[in-house]
């Protein structure tokens, strides 16, 4: 799994849960990004994003409600590390 991926995963486990998602094009060549945006308790707004085309090496890590299956990235996690032990 790519870091980008990983941030963006990590950014759904964290509290609060996502408000809305973007879909940005991109601009001069750069590939369209999907953006997650979660509002604070204080009002800031945070932000993770990767290259939209990435998101279908994770969906499967998504549950319906668009929270994430916390087990299965461990467990794609150690099956990943026991492959760069062999």
């Amino acid at each position: 799994m790519a870091a980008d991926e990983r941030r963006f995963l990590l950014f759904h486990c964290t509290p609060p849960p996502v408000d809305r998602y973007l879909i940005v094009p991109g601009e001069r060549g750069l590939p369209t990004k999907l953006v997650a945006v979660k509002v604070t308790a204080q009002g800031d707004g945070q932000r993770a994003e990767m290259p939209f085309a990435k998101y279908e090496r994770i969906a499967e890590f998504f549950l319906s409600d668009m929270t994430v299956d916390i087990a299965a990235v461990m467990k794609a996690g150690a099956e990943r590390a026991d492959a760069d032990v062999e």
